[in-house]
């Protein structure tokens, strides 16, 4: 049981993850015309990232 709930929130992570690189692509070409904004990304980006590596060490 233990492996198998560590088997889905690794997926759940992953896919999460996935679609976030994604958002994250689409919103960087769009937001790259702008110096601040694209700062400010990168520094959100860089939070959830981490906040989504702790969460998944956590339960795992």
């Amino acid at each position: 049981m233990r492996s198998h709930f560590t088997w889905i929130s690794f997926f759940s992570s992953s896919a999460s993850l996935s679609s976030w690189t994604s958002f994250s692509y689409i919103t960087t070409m769009s937001s790259l015309s702008s110096s601040a904004s694209f700062t400010l990304f990168a520094w959100i980006s860089l939070f959830s990232l981490w906040t989504l590596y702790t969460l998944w060490s956590l339960r795992s």
